[in-house]
């Protein structure tokens, strides 16, 4: 991989003293990535001529090097300080610093440019990755065998626009957040078992988080979180892959995003599902009633050992 920024409207100075450059430029030496820079105030009449390279990304701050680029096919990302305005076009997302950024990030960038799935992580037997197209037919028998199909939105209408639906969140979801639901696959056999992840908290999640916090007269709803959810396809459960794969979300969410509570919303009738969040370390808060169900509110911080 190798990363180019072309920024137009930097000075050789001016770059270094970018939010969070120093710490990305160090990471990314301490990776072994190659960087190169043209922050010199001007044009990038040589940056349209290089040979660029598949495994190859640009960071720019020009509309017109972002435009040019994109016709070459290359993976551009671009860069408009919060001071700036104007709307970016070519470029597959757009940053106002490069505040909290590493290597990671920019590999994902390309990653999900080229079509490749982003891994999350490994365990023991099993490897969570960034959902693609290919896992929709498995993730949508899964999600509509007997038993699974009762705690699961979605995934339960037609099909073709159920398809639909599952691309248009693999496109945009990982990418401006950073997070989503993700396939679980079996380590040596590759083979697609379910999906766990991350949300942002549902309606039911927000409206029992809110009951609770009433109840315990000290509010605090507003306080960064993300809902966990799980599902194994009937033939692999029981067999410890849920408690696996949560466990990896849950590093996911505390040690990458810096989350500081995870909830889960699990039916009151889901014993199998309320005894794994027991198992990762989750602690029931209540119970409640949304939209015809009876719901429990589990919670998890990041102080607990996963």
């Amino acid at each position: 991989m190798r990363i180019k920024f072309l920024l137009e409207n930097q000075t050789e100075e001016s770059f270094y003293r970018l939010p969070g450059m120093d710490e990305l430029l160090d990471d990314l030496k301490a990776r072994g990535i190659a960087w190169t820079k043209d922050a010199s105030n001007g044009s990038h009449e040589e940056a349209y001529e290089t040979d660029w390279k598949q495994n190859d990304l640009a960071v720019t701050d020009s509309q017109e090097t972002a435009c040019r680029l994109a016709g070459r096919s290359v993976c551009c990302i671009g860069f408009q300080p919060s001071h700036s305005s104007g709307y970016f076009e070519g470029v597959q997302l757009v940053l106002q610093s490069f505040e909290g950024l590493d290597a990671d990030f920019f590999r994902s960038v390309l990653f999900r440019f080229q079509g490749r799935a982003v891994v999350i992580g490994r365990t023991p037997r099993l490897i969570l990755r960034e959902s693609t197209e290919e896992d929709f037919k498995i993730i949508y028998q899964i999600s509509r065998e007997e038993g699974n199909d009762r705690y699961v939105d979605g995934m339960t209408g037609d099909e073709a626009k159920e398809k639909e639906a599952y691309l248009a969140y693999v496109r945009k979801m990982y990418s401006f957040y950073g997070f989503g639901l993700w396939t679980v696959a079996q380590k040596v056999t590759g083979n697609v078992i379910g999906r766990c992840g991350l949300s942002l908290p549902s309606e039911e999640c927000d409206c029992l988080r809110a009951a609770f916090e009433k109840n315990q007269r000290s509010p605090g709803t507003e306080e960064p979180c993300l809902e966990l959810g799980y599902l194994i396809g009937k033939k692999y459960q029981r067999q410890g892959y849920g408690l696996e794969a949560g466990r990896e979300a849950l590093r996911y969410a505390f040690d990458r995003l810096g989350c500081q509570s995870v909830y889960a919303v699990i039916h009151n009738d889901n014993r199998p599902s309320a005894g794994l969040a027991r198992k990762l370390g989750f602690s029931r808060l209540g119970e409640g009633e949304e939209k015809g169900n009876r719901l429990d509110l589990w919670r998890m911080r990041p102080h607990k050992k996963i």
